[in-house]
């Protein structure tokens, strides 16, 4: 018998995604990817760890069903062992849900509510199937799945802030704002890409923001730390990583419009700078260089969230309630529309440290 199992799942792992697989002990699952499924309802994706030659590999297994529960459900009757969600690390969400507003709404709803599931669970979004992201087979990485989990891991123990969202704080940011980022991710043929993210406006897809975009939300909302930015300065690539970012916002009216003052200052390190430095006022062009790609990226994001996907994406209103709140209430009721008046006005300065300033 377990010369059987053995094989068994020697085989799956060599297979990667299957219909059937049958586990010794207690199955982990790692991650979960959630798609809309053919003829309706959910199709779910888990990827479990399993022992193989050389370490540990990982196999996905799907299922669809009626409900998240039923697909779940339906996983663990392929499983000889009721899969343990406890371990999860994070969960996608597919392009197929994410443009489905009941289902995509439900499905939140149903892993949130989940006592198996831990609310600080990460969530993403993709522009293809969850499932595509799970199984794709990475040059040199084994599936996409266990990629994930490093990138993140690396991360950490690089000091750098990748953005992030737990399915706690995004349910709590569309309650609040109605509107709420993921992380990206895509994956192809040979390799995967986390960079940067999906707006779910209402429930459902509005659509993605590119890596500046991100950038300049996380500026505004102060999630900046260990980010690295990149200038061309006088022919010279620079590297500058922010280690000490702080970001005040204000809002107030002025003639029937809403400012948004947002006050973002940046310490940080550039070390390839001084091997050519010469003279403080390089210190002050450069970081007055930084200072306009800051200001230019927190804009562009801005005008996106208001002209293109009529969004709240920075949560504005949700700033008015807690600190402006006779502001709030003048608008309350009339959010999207009071979205094309918002007028955002970056105030932003860098400090290069370990730099002498002219």
């Amino acid at each position: 018998m377990k010369k059987t199992i053995g094989f068994i799942v020697a085989f799956l792992a060599l297979t990667g995604c299957h219909d059937r697989l049958e586990i010794e002990n207690r199955a982990f699952a790692v991650s979960l990817g959630v798609d809309k499924g053919q003829n309706g309802g959910y199709n779910i994706t888990l990827s479990i760890p399993v022992a193989q030659e050389g370490g540990r590999g990982y196999i996905n297994v799907s299922e669809t069903g009626s409900s998240i529960y039923a697909a779940m459900e339906a996983i663990d009757s392929k499983v000889s062992k009721k899969v343990d969600y406890g371990q999860m690390k994070f969960i996608i969400f597919g392009e197929s849900i994410l443009n489905d507003e009941a289902l995509f709404k439900g499905a939140v709803g149903s892993l949130e509510r989940n006592p198996e599931i831990n609310r600080q669970i990460n969530v993403m979004a993709s522009d293809m199937d969850a499932r595509g992201v799970l199984c794709a087979e990475l040059n040199g990485e084994g599936l996409a799945g266990s990629f994930i989990a490093d990138y993140y891991r690396n991360y950490s123990s690089k000091n750098k802030e990748a953005f992030k969202q737990t399915i706690e704080s995004f349910v709590k940011q569309m309650g609040g704002s109605g509107s709420a980022l993921m992380p990206k991710i895509t994956a192809d043929s040979g390799s995967a890409c986390i960079g940067g993210a999906g707006l779910i406006k209402n429930n459902k897809l509005a659509g993605f923001l590119n890596e500046g975009d991100l950038n300049g939300y996380m500026h505004f909302k102060n999630l900046s730390g260990g980010m690295v930015l990149q200038a061309d300065f006088e022919g010279r690539p620079i590297a500058l990583k922010i280690t000490r970012p702080t970001s005040r916002v204000n809002c107030y009216e002025s003639g029937g419009l809403i400012y948004c003052d947002v006050e973002v200052k940046c310490k940080g390190r550039a070390p390839g700078f001084f091997s050519t430095y010469e003279g403080a006022g390089e210190v002050n062009e450069l970081e007055a260089l930084f200072e306009g790609i800051i200001k230019e990226d927190i804009i562009r994001v801005g005008e996106k969230f208001s002209n293109e996907f009529s969004a709240d994406g920075f949560g504005i209103f949700e700033i008015l309630r807690k600190y402006n709140h006779n502001l709030y209430l003048e608008y309350k009721g009339a959010e999207e529309q009071a979205l094309a008046g918002i007028v955002i006005n970056p105030i932003v300065s860098v400090d290069i440290l370990g730099a002498p300033h002219g």
